[in-house]
């Protein structure tokens, strides 16, 4: 490693070419934030097709049971066909 000297006039320039002022860190704030919110949104849409798929499971297994039901009533009392569940 060579030895080399930093003038005030290299540090300058490098702060310079390297700092970040307060607009262009409160316009970063902003899209981070503006971010989250879209992160968010995308939650709660992703949480409700998830309920509207659970229901709709739901639904689809209490037909089916009822089907399967309606079947076990019929095998399981055909002479009495006054009697209804």
């Amino acid at each position: 490693m060579e030895n080399q000297t930093v003038t005030t006039n290299d540090i300058m320039e490098f702060l310079q070419d390297n700092m970040v002022v307060k607009e262009k860190f409160n316009g970063l704030r902003d899209q981070v934030q503006r971010l989250e919110v879209k992160v968010n949104q995308v939650k709660l849409d992703l949480i409700d097709a998830m309920d509207e798929k659970m229901a709709a499971l739901r639904g689809d297994l209490v037909m089916l049971l009822r089907g399967e039901d309606k079947k076990l009533t019929s095998l399981a009392l055909p002479p009495f066909p006054q009697l209804s569940l």
